[in-house]
Formats: C-alpha cells, structure tokens, sequence
C-alpha cells in the first residue's frame, strides 16, 4: 500500500495536499507534518513511498529537510516533491540540488501533480523490482560458483570421472602452465590452439593467490570472456577459476570452468536494443502529440474564428455571398479536423491509461437524449427516420458525463454516417440483466460482417475502403474511442451486425455505476 507524507506549515495546504495525494492510487495513505522535523522523526520508522513538501516553513526551510532526509540511506530513491507558491527560481534551484526530484508551482494543476507523482511512484517501484532482481541474480552467480567449487573439492577422481560428459570446458593448469587435464568440450572448442590459449591465458598462479588473498576471500575468481574457437569464432563464456591443490603432485593448480552464454547474452543485447527502442519511440510518439496539439490546435482556432467572423458577417455584410458559403465550408471542415486532433490525443490517453475521469451523479437518460436531438440536428436535412425510447422514468449514474456524452455522439453519428437516405436511426435504453442498464443504437445502414466489426474496433482502421463506400470519410476513431472510454468506467462496447442489414451498437453500464434506475410503466419515445 502506498504511504505518502504531505509537509506544509499552513493547515489548509495540507489538508488539499493529503486529500490529493490520496487519489493517486487506490488505497493511498498519507501522513500531514506542520513541522519538518517531525517527518524526519516519523520516518525513521517508516519509510515513506513519495513525500509532499513546501519550500518555505519557519523553522527548517525544504532544502534543509530534504539533506536530512537523503541522509538517511533508507531515503536515498524515495521521490520527493516540492511545492511552492514563490516564482524565485533560486528557490528551485535550492530544492533540486538537495535532492529533490521534482518542483511544482503553486496552486498546481491537479491533473499535472497526480501524473508526475503517479510516474514518480512508479518509477521508484520498478527501481525497487531491479534492485530485488539484481539481488536475486547475484545469488545465483553465487550459488552456481559454490556449486562449481563444490564439485572442484571433492577430488580429482570424481571429477576425472564426469568430465567428459558436461557441456561446460573445464581444464587444470599447474604452476609450469601446463595443462594437467582438459575435458572433450574444451579440446573441441580450441582445437590445436588449446596449448596456445592456456599459455596466453591461464595466468600466473602465485599472482592469482597473491589477489585472492589482498581480497581477504577464497582463492577464486568469476569472470565474462570471448573466446574465439579452433575456427576463429567467438563465444562468450562465464568462466570460473579456482585455486585447488593436485591430489597426486601436491602443488597448486588452476581449474577453469567456462560455460557458454553467447545465447544468453545475445538474447540481453536484444532485450536491451529493444527496451530502447521502445523508449524512444515512446518519447518520440509523446513529442509528436505535443507538437501535433500545439501546431494543429493553434492555427485551426485562428482558422475556425477568422471563418465564423466571415460566415457570421461580423464586421459587415459581405457582397459577394458566395464568399460567405465559402467561409462557412471552411469552418465546418476546420472544426471537422480540430475534431480528428482531439479523438487521436484522446485515443493516445486511453492507451496510456492517462483518461482522467470527473466523476459525478448524473441522468442517463438525459445525456442520451441530448446527445440524440443534438445528432439529430446536425442531420436535420439528411432523410433519415429518428427514433429515441427509454424503459426507465429516470437511471442515476455515477460517471464522467462529458465522456458519456462523447461516445454517444461517436456511436450515434456512425451510425447517422453509415444509413442510407430513408434509412432509420433508432436509440434506446434498456433494462438488461443483473442491474445492467444498455444503451442500444441501431441503424438500418451497409452494416458488417464479423471481420469487419474487429477491424472497426481497432486502432486508425477503417472497414470501407472499395469504390462504393468512398465516401464515408473519417480516420476510424470513433468507435475505439467510445470503446476506450466504456471500458474505462469499467462498461463494455459491443457491437452486432449483418453485411447490408444494419448494425447495433451496444453500451453495457455496469451495476455498480447505476445509483438508481426507476423503470417507467411503459416505454417512453420522443
């Protein structure tokens, strides 16, 4: 469970803090300090997993604390974030070069202080797993070269005896650098360059003794080399010496036990060439989306507004109206793309678990049926047959309805988008199983197949592509939009359909958002 600590000399400060620091994740817990020093004290008891602090405090300013607290080793990765409501970029300076990981301005953007935190924790979280990982990897380096030791001591003849039969080379050297036994692998590998090699590289045992002995450790060492067979290729081997005495002669020798890991290491550097990729395509895509937002955004409102004062005749009647129709084609098609913008930034958020939801009570009812006449409007000059109906008098949900809203009006305008003239469009909402209330939205259009539908519910697809359906424009987001943001409020999307019979859109919402749903006596239309 993750336990934050929130430290501010102003009482309200801390209240907002600790009540915003506990949204981060579920089941986050958090300690408030008016006074430093009793943090410092508290967490040598417990250390904390993200601290919360101000700069400015009376008796130990935010740099003073954060020294203390990095002194502690316990503290040294524990992120640690200030919050000022100075602009003195002194004070920042002062804070990060402390130790502080990260410093927001005061008030903050609630949104900007749960990612960061959110991202803080996590990677101090997977720091964590590296460090165990690490440690468990140690072990077994350990453990395999006591095993390796083991099996040294025993005695020559047991060893004599399965020599031949591992796939690791194993070789002795005395004091002479002369070879007392050598097993099959490593005559296969070196070939007539065995001699060649132990004398290169088998080392000189006195000095061997000397180092183990400085190390205040036992007379063996583990080391990676490359070593280049009989045929010039390389291999990597993790090899073990060992210092051990020659039942026979009585004097010191070498043994060596090297086993290949060429595979092993191969497989890390794709690992780690792919770890990297993936990062910098991540960085590379996160880039894009801010620029895309901020070079998109930014000229289509000027294009939007400059074509509403045109269309609108805001700062007089224009005499030529056609340049009037033109400035309004211009808005459509500019709100049109400013609209595309938004789907694929909000499609990268629901991919990067990022969608902040702002929960509230809200009708059901009422958010489809507005959503609907505002559909409906927009179509008005469109033949089609509209037709809304509900079985509830009322559903209360517990939901972001402004996202609610949005994937009706995705859903609902597919389905508008896909009818032909004399088509119908028909809402309804439901009474399903178990407490579920579904949204149903049904229209009489070109439909789908099954294969079809998947590839409608993927990313940047789209399903029509042959002469006769060019003219469904669209960069195919509605839907996985609309589906990102069901499941988000832990809804579902489904959809069932026919090739040129039409298609159902269904939007399940689960029980557990349903606060309250009254069922009408019979069902009620527009």
């Amino acid at each position: 469970m993750t336990h934050i600590i929130v430290i501010d000399d102003r009482v309200t400060n801390r209240q907002v803090l600790s009540a915003l620091a506990e949204t981060i994740e579920t089941g986050a817990t958090t300690e408030a300090f008016a006074e430093p020093a009793l943090a410092l004290e508290k967490v040598k008891s417990k250390t904390p997993d993200l601290v919360v602090t101000d700069f400015n405090m009376p008796d130990m300013d935010g740099a003073e604390f954060i020294r203390r607290f990095r002194s502690m080793p316990e503290n040294e990765d524990v992120p640690v974030i200030v919050v000022s409501a100075y602009e003195d970029r002194r004070y920042r300076y002062e804070a990060l070069e402390a130790g502080a990981t990260d410093f927001l301005r005061s008030p903050i953007d609630h949104f900007e202080f749960k990612a960061r935190a959110r991202n803080l924790l996590m990677f101090r979280k997977q720091q964590q797993l590296l460090r165990r990982r690490a440690i468990f990897l140690e072990d077994e380096l350990t453990n395999e070269a006591r095993r390796h030791q083991q099996a040294v001591r025993d005695s020559r003849r047991r060893l004599a005896a399965v020599i031949d039969n591992v796939s690791a080379m194993i070789y002795a050297v005395d004091e002479d650098r002369n070879a007392t036994f050598v097993n099959k692998s490593a005559l296969d590998f070196f070939g007539d360059r065995l001699a060649e090699h132990i004398a290169d590289n088998a080392g000189d045992i006195e000095e061997f003794r000397t180092q183990s002995n400085s190390k205040n450790g036992s007379p063996q060492d583990l080391l990676e080399e490359t070593l280049a067979d009989g045929g010039g290729a390389k291999r990597t081997f993790l090899t073990v010496k060992t210092l051990l005495v020659d039942p026979e002669t009585k004097r010191d020798c070498m043994l060596s036990v090297a086993t290949d890991i060429t595979v092993r290491k191969q497989m890390e550097e794709r690992l780690r060439d792919a770890m990297e990729q993936a990062q910098s395509a991540s960085h590379a895509k996160s880039q894009f989306l801010m620029n895309m937002s901020h070079e998109l955004r930014t000229p289509l409102n000027v294009i939007i507004g400059f074509s509403d004062l045109l269309a609108n005749e805001t700062l007089g009647p224009i005499e030529e109206k056609k340049y009037v129709q033109h400035a309004e084609e211009i808005r459509k098609s500019g709100r049109h793309l400013l609209h595309i913008i938004n789907e694929v930034l909000e499609l990268s958020r629901i991919d990067e678990g990022a969608v902040e939801l702002r929960e509230e009570d809200a009708d059901l009812n009422e958010i489809a049926k507005e959503t609907f006449k505002s559909v409906q409007s927009e179509h008005e000059d469109c033949d089609i047959e509209f037709s809304f109906s509900t079985e509830f008098e009322s559903v209360k949900l517990y939901c972001d309805a402004e996202k609610i809203q949005r994937v009706f009006a995705n859903v609902m305008s597919n389905a508008v988008k896909f009818t032909n003239q004399k088509g119908s469009v028909a809402v309804r909402v439901v009474n399903g199983s178990d407490g579920v209330v579904v949204v149903e939205i049904e229209d009489d259009g070109i439909g789908m197949d099954e294969a079809e539908i998947k590839t409608a519910l993927s990313r940047f697809s789209q399903v029509y592509e042959d002469a006769r359906t060019k003219k469904y424009a669209g960069a195919g987001l509605g839907l996985p939009v609309a589906k990102g943001l069901m499941e988000r409020h832990g809804g579902e999307l489904a959809v069932r359909g026919r090739k040129d019979e039409g298609l159902c859109v269904m939007l399940f919402f689960p029980a557990a958002r349903v606060l309250e749903a009254n069922p009408a006596v019979t069902s009620q239309s527009l």
